[in-house]
């Protein structure tokens, strides 16, 4: 009887709903495909603004004006940001001066492995393998690793102007909520008018 009682308390969904409900989801996923332009920055901002505001509010706390304090951590986050480039541009550019010795292991490596395989008496075609190893494949992932990055690095100065507006308005957000919990709603309301 509880089984038959479970039935009847669960919510029925026809066909046609889980239809709506499908059709709704590709629309979201599709509209935020499209926006990922511009939500990817908004985003990241956001999350810059996370780690910068806890400094901000103690260079506050220490004395400094708050447009300083402002312009001291988007400073500091240039300098961060300018050093990872750095490092990752030396990095990149030590891996594809290294690039051939690479090959030269990798296909010292194949042959080691085709003639353990053949050893064993497990024989393979190199042809089979050849391809899943061949160093152009691993030159174009890191290729698009790194057109990946200068894309995201393209968008630096609108996630720069976004964190500066995001930290700027997070400084003044405790006097604002302030301000309208003393005076109420409808207050702050008549105040907009």
């Amino acid at each position: 009887m509880a089984t038959t009682q479970m039935q009847r308390d669960r919510p029925h969904i026809s066909p046609g709903q889980v239809l709506l409900i499908l059709a709704s989801l590709i629309v979201v996923i599709a509209g935020l495909r499209a926006a990922g332009v511009i939500l990817v920055p908004v985003l990241l901002a956001a999350g810059l603004a996370v780690i910068c505001f806890p400094i901000l509010s103690h260079l506050q706390e220490w004395g400094l004006p708050g447009w300083l304090a402002l312009l001291t951590v988007l400073g500091v986050t240039i300098v961060a940001a300018l050093a990872i480039v750095a490092v990752a541009g030396a990095s990149f550019e030590d891996f594809r001066a290294d690039l051939p010795e690479y090959q030269q292991r990798l296909a010292e490596q194949e042959r080691r492995l085709i003639s353990w395989l053949d050893s064993h008496g497990i024989e393979l075609d190199e042809s089979a393998i050849r391809p899943d190893l061949d160093a152009r494949r691993i030159i174009a992932l890191t290729a698009t690793v790194v057109g990946s990055l200068a894309a995201l690095f393209s968008d630096a100065a609108l996630i720069l102007l976004l964190l500066a507006f995001m930290l700027a308005e997070a400084t003044q957000l405790p006097a604002k909520l302030a301000t309208m919990s003393a005076s109420g709603p409808r207050t702050a309301l008549r105040a907009r008018r």
